[in-house]
């Protein structure tokens, strides 16, 4: 049986998941509107990527056969942690994969992923993105931590 740690960090992450899927949405449907949130250092506005990361080209295909790939793999890894009661890299890779998920359902649905996050001085990017790199930072952390 579960407790209630575990429990959390999935209402928290899906909560995440659900918010990033429901700006996505407003962005998308709203394509014209920009919100100031600090000056113009940031602000949220649509921005879309159809490539990888920092808007790289890729073939779409070749991106939705590596996300059915790395998905699976991610999962396992998430419940060996599970079995190992390690709450930092339950945490990261329940992060990962909803991040991955996030993006997915984009390329599939609109064939890019929709980002909204518009810092001034770096790219354009959107809460699924902060999710997988806080998980790579937990995982990563852990690691480092045991040893």
């Amino acid at each position: 049986m579960l407790n209630i740690r575990y429990w959390a960090i999935n209402i928290i992450v899906l909560n995440v998941l659900f918010l990033d899927i429901l700006l996505k949405k407003i962005f998308f449907t709203n394509a014209s509107e920009e919100y100031f949130i600090f000056g113009d250092i940031l602000k949220l506005k649509l921005a879309t990527n159809s490539g990888i990361a920092f808007g790289l080209g890729f073939n779409y295909y070749a991106l939705i056969l590596i996300y059915f790939l790395i998905i699976p793999v991610l999962f396992f890894a998430l419940l060996k942690a599970y079995q190992q009661k390690n709450n930092f890299n339950i945490l990261g890779f329940t992060l990962i994969i909803l991040g991955a998920i996030s993006n997915l359902i984009d390329r599939i649905i609109w064939r890019e992923v929709i980002d909204y996050i518009d810092l001034k001085y770096y790219t354009v990017f959107n809460l699924a993105d902060v999710m997988i790199v806080l998980g790579v930072i937990l995982i990563m952390v852990n690691s480092f931590r045991k040893k």
